[in-house]
């Protein structure tokens, strides 16, 4: 399951999205020729798919520009190694959690875009959703960042004390 959404993320995700904007880009002409007020972005899935598509470019800006990776490795480092493994653990969970989040977030954004509702209301809510779920993005990528961190020191502290072992004998 986990291999099929990464597939997804980063190969179907995309070019579902090129080949949208393609025909978006090839419709509109026509659409000024027949002079037809037509929204180029009315389809609920091709949203979907746009939003998602922004979601993941939100989650690399917010890695590349909000946290530095040595100062985050040596934060992690500097704990001891009883601490390191609780920390994991805990990770762990809360990755647990937010996936079931994550989950639930993005199946009420779906279903609010194939909502056929206009009204400003409904717009807010949908802007409401969209602003929880890109804050859910940023968190939930932090998280994975930690995490792969933490695995980083954790490998880290094994190979130095696997060494140190051999210069003891």
């Amino acid at each position: 399951m986990c291999i099929d959404s990464f597939l997804y993320q980063f190969t179907i995700l995309p070019l579902r999205v090129l080949v949208n904007l393609l025909m978006v880009c090839l419709r509109f002409p026509f659409s000024l020729k027949n002079k037809q007020k037509l929204n180029p972005f009315s389809s609920p899935s091709l949203q979907f798919d746009l939003l998602c598509f922004l979601f993941i470019f939100i989650s690399f800006l917010s890695l590349h520009f909000l946290f530095n990776l040595s100062w985050l490795y040596h934060l992690i480092r500097g704990q001891t190694l009883m601490k390191l493994y609780v920390l994991v653990g805990m990770i762990d969970t809360t990755d647990m959690l937010f996936s079931t989040i994550g989950r639930d977030m993005f199946d009420a954004l779906h279903s609010s875009l194939h909502s056929s509702s206009n009204s400003t209301s409904h717009t807010i809510h949908i802007l409401k959703i969209l602003f929880l779920t890109g804050l859910y993005v940023i968190c939930h990528s932090a998280l994975h960042f930690f995490h792969l961190t933490a695995l980083s020191v954790a490998l880290g502290i094994h190979n130095f004390l696997r060494d140190y072992q051999f210069y003891l004998s």
